[in-house]
């Protein structure tokens, strides 16, 4: 799979933020993630200090908008000073916002990621029943919330029961 590079998300002046501020370059070239998921170091961060950093970045950002992208941006840029390693692919199943996937694929999963702009609370999102066995939904207040979906009330059907039949 090809990765985002710093470069892909951060215009110029971002990247000359990043560089004013760490007195280093944001490498444009350099791979980086989509934090939907992640694990963090509290031992390390509190240490490093990177409470400050994200203090200064989101400060930084409001002032004059460096980015598009929420606060992923922040996590980015302290993953590119401070390091990071990627967790294996099944911690981010990544997509579900755009695209289904296999029962097998989402079965195998540690974590799922709905990175897209259909989320899961969403009338007709892929793989929402998975989502709302956790989440206590109400199954659009037509159904009943089950370990395994909704159960639709008669005349309802869809994933969150959110379709008159």
């Amino acid at each position: 799979r090809s990765w985002p590079t710093y470069g892909d998300l951060f215009k110029v002046s971002a990247r000359q933020a990043y560089q004013d501020y760490y007195k280093s370059p944001l490498e444009p070239k350099q791979e980086s993630f989509n934090a939907g998921l992640y694990a963090v170091n509290l031992k390390r961060w509190r240490t490093d200090g990177v409470a400050g950093e994200v203090a200064h970045w989101l400060a930084a950002n409001k002032a004059a908008p460096l980015w598009d992208f929420g606060t992923q941006p922040v996590l980015l840029f302290l993953a590119a000073r401070h390091g990071w390693d990627r967790l294996p692919a099944l911690w981010n199943v990544n997509g579900l916002g755009y695209h289904a996937m296999s029962e097998a694929d989402l079965d195998a999963a540690w974590g799922l990621h709905w990175s897209g702009k259909q989320k899961p609370w969403q009338a007709h999102a892929a793989a929402a029943a998975r989502w709302a066995a956790y989440a206590g939904t109400t199954c659009s207040g037509h159904g009943v919330c089950t370990a395994g979906g909704c159960r639709c009330e008669a005349g309802r059907s869809g994933d969150l029961c959110d379709q008159a039949t």
